[in-house]
């Protein structure tokens, strides 16, 4: 039998607040420690986490159902929010102004004037100040992006086509 375990649980209380008590007044040395652990460790943790993995997903088809049928129900109750991260994450706006914009275009893309039916309208945003020009369909976002959002290679493109 370990130590720890012939200990009463008065005594194991008192241990851990000594042990807890001694953490907080050395919380730099804990971190570093455990900052060197984790480094010494990486290459190992990673090799085991891709292993169990791969291992799960490739071999076990249960498995693959089971985290797809979980990820799809947290998709659909929390698609609002997840879609309300993703652009304030990376366009700066809200799906309260993302909708606004939909309303003002009346839900057809910028430049086509098509809907894009089920899909939803791509932001189309300067890629050098961040700022939003407004919704693309998905075709019309990918030829300005092809065309490095360039006014120069857009006339060119034009006169080439004429």
């Amino acid at each position: 039998m370990a130590k720890w375990q012939r200990l009463t649980p008065s005594q194991r209380r008192r241990k851990l607040d000594v042990n807890n008590a001694w953490r907080r007044r050395n919380r730099d040395t804990v971190r570093a420690w455990g900052r060197r652990l984790y480094r010494k460790h990486a290459t190992k943790r990673k090799a085991y986490s891709h292993r169990y993995y791969w291992q799960m997903v490739s071999t076990d088809p249960s498995y693959r159902r089971r985290m797809n049928t979980k990820a799809k129900k947290y998709y659909e109750a929390n698609r609002r929010r997840w879609t309300s991260n993703i652009l304030r994450r990376s366009y700066g706006i809200t799906i309260d102004e993302y909708e606004e914009l939909f309303l003002k275009q009346q839900g057809r893309c910028g430049i086509c004037r098509q809907s894009p039916g089920s899909k939803a309208l791509a932001v189309d945003h300067c890629h050098k100040t961040g700022k939003v020009r407004g919704l693309l369909c998905t075709l019309c976002n990918l030829g300005l992006g092809n065309l490095r959002d360039d006014p120069k290679l857009l006339r060119a493109a034009l006169k080439w086509l004429r």
